[in-house]
């Protein structure tokens, strides 16, 4: 995150405005109110899992997105990441991609069995609690399970509807256990999902890599929550640079952009129950896919881009800085050293931090031969930073 606020304000060409928030980068949000982790800090969230009315927090970019093979957050980087997605999709119109809805990502679970034993391919792990043989069953409130049963469900349609569907697994090992989920009819398709699954498993396990130009060789390209909770899923980043149709699965996990987002404009919404019937819908109305496409393009351009990410950034902490009056504490170097002063263990657990740049050489072969990018250094404590600091001297320096 920090490497991403840097890069901003070279976006920008400007320093982000003076503010203070507390970050929560888990996938699914706050839990609790802000206030009650944050010490009465703003706090902002990367993503919700349950939509914007279950948890609370500003929402902020998730900073999972970079050039190939290179660190995470540098928005430099990631121009050079959607610039080589547009390249490689302006080599490849409609008419020559493959008419099939495409995902790569990793099939798991989180069941335990009554010896401890995970069945993830990740090996054994600690059992949470006793279960029964077969798998824990995690029931709808607890919800972690939701994201790799939708995963299970979309490979599933690679069986039943092998002419439209590439939803394959780089690791496939799906959830088995159905039992405590209250809705018996959804029960039912997970159970035929994933014995469906399971006995094609030569088809629908795939480990090899698929790079992020060659999802341009397909027509629809779909995106599935996360594995681990259910949230959301890095992939989304940069499926709208792609020049193909953005489906997304119908879970109610939201990010920062969602209010721009428009079902029917930007995107399509599937399910196991839909998918097919959506994708043989646009297969005959090249109408709509084309108008699908300029949404997505709308969304790469104005949002996802380093300039549509920058300025969010800046708004949402000028947004803070307004709400809370930060510029009558943080905007002269006298007044914010006497705060700091005078709040026992500030100046000791407050620390500067220091984004240089250095030369990376980047692994994908059709990347530059090096780029810059930032590495993120621990500084001197706050008062020790501002001491030393000039009084004209800036917070930050291009």
């Amino acid at each position: 995150l920090i490497v991403m606020l840097a890069s901003a304000q070279r976006v920008r060409k400007k320093s982000l405005p003076n503010a203070g928030f507390v970050p929560d980068m888990s996938a699914s949000g706050w839990s609790v109110t802000p206030a009650q982790e944050s010490k009465g800090f703003p706090g902002t969230a990367i993503a919700k899992k349950h939509g914007y009315g279950r948890y609370c927090g500003i929402m902020i970019p998730n900073p999972y997105l970079s050039h190939q093979g290179a660190p995470m957050g540098d928005l430099d980087l990631w121009r050079y990441s959607i610039d080589e997605i547009r390249a490689a999709a302006r080599t490849r119109p409609i008419n020559q991609r493959k008419a099939k809805v495409f995902w790569r990502g990793e099939c798991e679970n989180n069941e335990w069995d009554r010896k401890g034993k995970h069945y993830s391919v990740n090996g054994p792990k600690r059992a949470l609690r006793p279960e029964s043989p077969q798998g824990y069953c995690y029931d709808t409130k607890a919800n972690i399970e939701s994201g790799n049963r939708a995963r299970l469900a979309a490979a599933s349609l690679t069986v039943a509807h092998s002419k439209h569907f590439d939803v394959k697994c780089s690791a496939l090992d799906p959830p088995r256990n159905f039992s405590c989920i209250e809705d018996k009819a959804y029960a039912a398709e997970l159970t035929q999902a994933s014995k469906d699954v399971l006995a094609n498993s030569h088809i629908i396990e795939d480990r090899a890599w698929t790079l992020s130009t060659d999802y341009t060789k397909y027509k629809y390209l779909l995106n599935l929550p996360g594995k681990t909770t259910g949230s959301y899923s890095r992939n989304l980043n940069h499926l709208w640079s792609t020049g193909s149709v953005v489906l997304l699965w119908d879970e109610p996990i939201v990010e920062w952009y969602y209010p721009l987002l428009q079902t029917g404009v930007t995107h399509l919404v599937v399910n196991r129950s839909t998918a097919a019937a959506v994708v043989d819908r646009l297969e005959a109305n090249p109408a709509e896919y084309k108008r699908l496409v300029a949404g997505a393009a709308q969304i790469d351009k104005h949002v996802m881009s380093p300039e549509g990410i920058a300025e969010y950034f800046f708004h949402v902490l000028e947004a803070i800085r307004h709400h809370v009056r930060y510029d009558l504490v943080l905007d002269d170097r006298k007044d914010l050293l006497e705060l700091l002063e005078n709040t026992p263990g500030a100046c000791e657990r407050l620390v500067e931090w220091k984004v240089s740049s250095r030369m990376l050489k980047l692994k994908h072969p059709n990347s530059p031969a090096r780029e810059a990018w930032d590495v993120v250094t621990k500084g001197k404590n706050v008062c020790e930073t501002l001491l030393g600091m000039k009084s004209d001297t800036p917070f930050y320096q291009f």
